[in-house]
C-alpha cells in the first residue's frame, strides 16, 4: 500500500471518529429533548429565592417552557406557583386572560373542550435546556475524544495485510 494511500486511508478514519463523535452527542440531544418534551408539566418549579419579574414576562416564560398547551387557568395556576401573591384568583385570572390577549401573535392557540389553550410558537432555548444540552454534549465529547486517544493507541497500520 502506498504511503499517499495510508495518509488518506488514517485521514478518512480520522473524520470518520469525528463524525461519529459528533453523531453521539446529537443522538443523545434528540433523546433529552424527546423526553423533555414528552412531559405535559406546567407546574414549572422555579429556582429557589426566584423573584418573578412581571406578569407578561412570566407569562412568556411559562409559555415558552411548557411543551403543552395550557388553558388560562392552568398558566395562572403556574404564576401562582412562580411566586405570583394574589388576592383574588379570579381577578388575576381576568389579567392573565388580558396579557394572553395582548401577546396571542407570539402563541400557538388551539381550542381544548371548547376553551382556549396555548403554547409558545418557538421553544427557547432556556437555562434549563441549555445546561441538560451542554452536559450531554460534553460527556459525549469526552467519551468520544477517549475512543480516539485508544484508537490513536493501536498501531496504525492494523487494517492492512501482513507481508509475509
Amino acid at each position: 500500500m502506498s504511503e499517499k494511500y495510508k495518509d488518506a486511508l488514517h485521514a478518512a478514519q480520522d473524520e470518520l471518529a469525528r463524525l461519529e463523535a459528533r453523531r453521539v452527542v446529537l443522538l443523545q440531544l434528540i433523546e433529552t429533548l424527546k423526553t423533555l418534551s414528552q412531559s405535559n408539566t406546567y407546574e414549572l418549579e422555579p429556582p429557589p429565592g426566584y423573584e418573578p419579574e412581571g406578569l407578561t414576562q412570566e407569562i412568556r416564560m411559562i409559555m415558552g417552557l411548557t411543551t403543552a398547551h395550557l388553558s388560562a387557568t392552568q398558566i395562572r395556576d403556574s404564576l401562582i406557583q412562580r411566586g405570583f401573591k394574589t388576592s383574588n384568583p379570579k381577578n388575576f385570572l381576568i389579567s392573565v386572560h388580558t396579557v394572553l390577549g395582548r401577546i396571542e401573535d407570539e402563541l400557538d392557540v388551539i381550542t381544548r373542550d371548547g376553551k382556549p389553550a396555548y403554547k409558545g410558537k418557538r421553544m427557547p432555548v432556556s437555562g434549563i435546556y441549555k445546561a441538560v444540552a451542554d452536559a450531554l454534549a460534553l460527556a459525549a465529547i469526552n467519551e468520544a475524544e477517549a475512543h480516539i486517544r485508544a484508537a490513536k493507541s493501536l498501531p496504525p497500520d492494523l487494517d492492512t495485510p501482513k507481508k509475509k
